[in-house]
């Protein structure tokens, strides 16, 4: 590889890439101390150091060869030519002439012993170093380590061919990379606040991930698509239905969406309809339910307890403090029995609203009879003092001295309504509570009965007018209706909100 300041790098086009790079991923080499990691720059360094090592030492120019008294003509100019001057010089300082061995044998050089190097001592079967050799084969032992140091140069060179070749392939891999290369500032995304409110930078990765699980979130809130479009379905399709505030049909009311597609159309279809309503609703109210009279409900009840006769006015509703009675007197009370003996009074009906004690009085005295069956009217008169609204109105409430139909006591609530009365030998009782069209919205059944029933009723409207009617059965099972008692359940109380939403418009 040409370093990148080579001037053939760039004569010659070469990718001007460092070798620093580039890691070598062959095996670790402890020979040369190269280990599977190390840069292509440590790997040529260290294979080429170890060549110019070996070259060193084989260069004959670098020995001294004057101890070895040859003349200029006969200086080595080959290895081979040395390590013959040395076995020469060794045979002579052995006093071997090469003529006859070590052990003085004439054949040499084919059978003659001659001391070796202790490099190529051994050790031989029976543990004995072998410190000579047959000059041939001490030849032939000089001759393979010269081989296996070549074999050994060429390996190196093959392997700094393979590194090269690997080098070469990296160049080719790093061209693309830096063809496709982009800056590490396109990869930082700025979040939205909305999302993360830090708003800070992030990799493109990391910003997706905060926008996954925001989107995860939203999803667990809202539902998923299906959920949302199943439940835009139930809405229904009341394109072609009739507008309750304008004589057209919802789809020409503006806005109107007929085929809804999406959360946002059905919201604004659901809107749209919720004003259509409102306004319908509110010419309603200007101009349907009048009023005065009309706004005015009494729920007239009477007691007999002995001869003390009680009057009640409870859930009555439209009273405000503008409305008197017509006469400071109060309202007229007639008191007949069923032997049509009659007697009257006043009472103030106004002010024994909802007191739970009502106004008592005596039929002591009078010729009625409070052993019979009694019929309380009250011929009521009020007035508003605000509008000048003058109401009358004939109520009447029965009280039946017979065991079939007892007094009954009625408390009302939001949303139910308690009666109790006090019940008779051998009756059973069906309590039954009706709206204001007759229809039963509620039904009880006392079967067997305590001296004193007080039941409760539950599931009614709030601030809505109901009857409520005991049906007696006696013994031999004979059903006898009695008198209906109309009342009122309160109104929902209005409580403080939670909290305060200010709602903008323009």
């Amino acid at each position: 590889m040409l370093p990148t300041n080579s001037s053939k790098a760039h004569n010659w086009g070469c990718d001007p890439v460092s070798s620093n790079c580039v890691v070598w991923q062959g095996p670790d080499l402890e020979c040369i101390d190269l280990c599977k990691g190390d840069t292509i720059s440590d790997v040529v360094a260290k294979l080429a150091e170890e060549l110019c090592i070996i070259i060193e030492q084989f260069n004959l120019e670098n020995y001294d060869f004057s101890c070895l008294q040859v003349s200029v003509s006969e200086r080595p100019e080959k290895l081979q030519e040395l390590i013959q001057i040395l076995i020469n010089k060794i045979c002579a300082l052995e006093g071997i002439d090469l003529g006859t061995g070590a052990d003085g044998s004439n054949d040499c050089p084919d059978n003659c012993v001659v001391p070796i190097a202790t490099c190529f001592y051994f050790e031989n079967e029976t543990g004995d170093t072998v410190t000579t050799m047959p000059l041939l084969n001490y030849v032939t032992a000089i001759g393979n380590s010269i081989c296996d140091i070549l074999d050994d140069i060429q390996t190196l060179q093959d392997q700094v061919t393979s590194l090269q070749n690997q080098i070469n392939t990296t160049n080719g891999e790093v061209d693309v990379i830096a063809a496709n290369y982009v800056p590490q500032s396109s990869l930082d995304y700025q979040n939205s606040t909305k999302i993360d409110p830090t708003g800070s930078t992030k990799y493109v990765t990391d910003a997706l991930r905060t926008v996954e699980n925001f989107l995860i979130n939203t999803q667990e809130s809202l539902g998923n698509t299906t959920e949302v479009f199943q439940n835009i379905v139930k809405a229904g399709n009341i394109t072609n239905e009739d507008s309750l505030s304008e004589n057209t049909k919802m789809s020409a009311l503006i806005g109107w969406t007929a085929a809804v597609q999406n959360v946002a159309q059905s919201i604004g279809n659901a809107w749209i309809a919720i004003n259509d309503i409102r306004e319908s609703v509110s010419y309603i109210k200007d101009n349907c339910c009048k009023t005065g009279c009309q706004d005015l409900f009494l729920n007239f009840q009477t007691q007999i307890v002995g001869s003390n006769l009680t009057v009640y006015t409870t859930g009555s509703t439209g009273f405000t403090r503008e409305w008197r009675e017509c006469t400071p007197e109060g309202t007229l009370i007639t008191v007949k029995d069923s032997a049509n003996n009659s007697t009257t009074f006043r009472s103030n009906l106004i002010a024994i609203i909802d007191v739970p004690t009502g106004e008592t009085f005596s039929l002591v005295g009078t010729s009625v009879d409070p052993a019979l069956d009694l019929t309380i009217t009250a011929e009521t008169c009020f007035y508003n003092s605000s509008n000048e609204i003058t109401c009358d109105k004939v109520v009447e409430d029965k009280i039946f001295a017979s065991g079939d139909c007892p007094t009954i006591t009625l408390q009302t609530f939001v949303n139910s309504v308690q009666y109790s009365f006090t019940t008779a030998i051998g009756y059973a009782y069906r309590a039954e509570v009706k709206n204001d069209l007759g229809s039963i919205v509620a039904t009880q059944i006392i079967s067997n009965p305590g001296a004193i029933v007080t039941n409760i009723i539950s599931g009614l409207l709030a601030d809505t007018d109901y009857t409520f009617e005991l049906t007696s059965i006696n013994g031999g099972g004979v059903e006898t209706v009695c008198p209906t008692v109309a009342f009122t359940t309160l109104a929902e109380p209005c409580l403080p909100p939670d909290s305060v939403v200010a709602v903008l418009t323009t």
